[in-house]
């Protein structure tokens, strides 16, 4: 997977999430939305996301392809937006949240 691919496929994918859970109103399960993006757009990332597949999980130490704002040490996105959206207590936030990870800034350097 090139570097443009892995930004593509998750702004794509995330930003579709947001879009679903906007038009049902209510909390959805993240997990279940990603599969169903990817199955229909038959693109699988082959590591936990789409940045891990470009980057083999090589980059972790210094960083994801994403900045999230504090790093990545394999865990980080679960405990950041990532684990927000899925952990979400609104629809309102959980669809800020997948347009935050969708818009996150591509680190050039990686």
């Amino acid at each position: 997977m090139t570097k443009d691919e892995a930004v593509k496929y998750h702004r794509e994918m995330w930003n579709w999430i947001a879009d679903e859970v906007e038009k049902e109103g209510i909390v959805l399960r993240v997990p279940v939305l990603e599969k169903n993006w990817c199955d229909t757009h038959n693109t699988h990332p082959t590591l936990s996301c789409f940045a891990c597949t470009y980057c083999g999980f090589k980059l972790c130490e210094d960083g994801c392809l994403f900045d999230w704002g504090s790093g990545c040490d394999f865990t980080i996105c679960g405990r950041g937006y990532y684990g927000e959206c899925v952990r979400a207590k609104t629809w309102q936030e959980q669809a800020e949240l997948a347009r935050k990870i969708a818009n996150l800034p591509v680190r050039e350097e990686v």
